[in-house]
């Protein structure tokens, strides 16, 4: 063993011994300490020589979840059982997580159901994982299904599986799904807290209150309209959620920019570029690749550049489709000087320069 690690297994060990081996063996500190360092033999020497319980089993098998090696962790399943380790709720919704990671919801399911035959509850965490791994392999009817299952488990829907759902609605282009999933959400009533990262954006939904779209929801549906051309829905929605008191993010002001570019709108693109900066949102290179890039398209080459400059003040990364438009539009003005010098500065910025950017540069020197 490196030396390095050995006195980092050494000095967990030591800890152990002053803290107790449960409170060590925290699924963040394994994060740190095992997960980081890449040797996960050292959470099965502590199974081996700790203190075996629920929680040092649970971390295991989180560990193992983590770095996609669900079926490994299914196997000290088995060890619980054979050493009567009680299995509770988490140790269940580890590896249904796991599973639906790697692509098997199937099997991310059947192990939930007899695990519950076994005598562990279902709980609104796994139905949610369930819900998510089918939307993400693209089975939205048997998501719903879930959904629906739910009721007769006496579990109720929160925001997560709602935006959950209407993702996967959207992801497949059923705006129809998405919309009956809004109002069925708007008619509902949330019965228990999310434990997931949003409960921060339904932090005002007490119990039994209705749920309300939030900016999730909103970026889902915003993002989603705009990839599909529906750029009207899409400024609706803007509008809707900023009366509401829910405030746009980049992802937001982006997606809408880049429909208003690809329509031709230039103006009001600009508009709300200006918007978002003055809401303290700070543009990404999204923000300004599609807009660079069609100020460019339509002539108006210095103001174009005036954002370019703007780009490099903010440190922000270039991609090869804004560096293109800059090589074609400083071309355009006459400085073609600059434009062989930007293109030579492209392999350093670790990009390839494509086919459009070589007729760019061939066009601009021969005129």
């Amino acid at each position: 063993m490196p030396r390095v690690l050995f006195l980092r297994y050494l000095f967990f060990t030591l800890t152990c011994s002053l803290v107790g081996f449960s409170q060590c063996f925290h699924p963040q500190h394994f994060d740190s300490f095992i997960l980081q360092s890449g040797k996960l033999e050292f959470g099965l020497d502590f199974l081996r020589n700790g203190q075996i319980d629920t929680v040092s089993y649970n971390t295991v098998i989180w560990g193992f979840s983590k770095q996609g090696l669900a079926y490994q962790a299914f196997g000290f399943l088995s060890q619980m059982v054979r050493r009567a380790i009680s299995i509770d709720s988490y140790t269940c919704n580890t590896l249904v997580n796991g599973f639906c990671q790697i692509g098997s919801v199937d099997y991310a399911e059947w192990v939930m159901d007899n695990l519950v035959d076994g005598g562990i509850p279902k709980d609104v965490v796994g139905f949610n994982t369930l819900i998510a791994g089918h939307c993400k392999a693209g089975q939205i009817s048997r998501a719903l299904e879930l959904m629906e299952r739910m009721g007769s488990e006496s579990l109720f829907p929160d925001i997560v599986t709602y935006n959950t759902l209407i993702h996967g609605s959207c992801s497949t282009g059923d705006f129809v799904r998405a919309k009956i999933l809004i109002d069925e959400m708007l008619r509902s009533r949330r019965y228990e807290d999310s434990p997931h990262d949003e409960r921060d954006d339904d932090q005002n939904q007490t119990d039994g209150n209705p749920l309300k779209p939030n900016l999730i929801t909103h970026t889902t549906l915003i993002s989603s309209y705009c990839k599909q051309k529906g750029l009207e829905e899409a400024l609706s929605l803007y509008e809707e959620m900023v009366m509401n008191g829910i405030y746009p993010d980049v992802v937001i002001y982006s997606s809408i920019i880049n429909g208003l570019c690809k329509h031709g709108r230039l103006s009001e693109a600009k508009v709300l570029l200006r918007e978002m900066e003055k809401m303290g949102v700070d543009p990404n290179h999204v923000s300004y690749t599609t807009l660079v890039d069609s100020l460019f398209k339509a002539g108006s080459s210095m103001e174009a550049l005036t954002l370019q400059s703007q780009m490099v003040v903010r440190g922000l990364v270039f991609d090869i489709v804004i560096c293109t438009a800059l090589v074609v539009g400083l071309f355009k003005v006459g400085k073609a000087d600059e434009a062989k010098t930007f293109f030579r500065t492209i392999s350093k910025l670790s990009l390839v320069p494509n086919s459009i950017t070589y007729s760019a540069l061939i066009s601009g020197l021969s005129t």
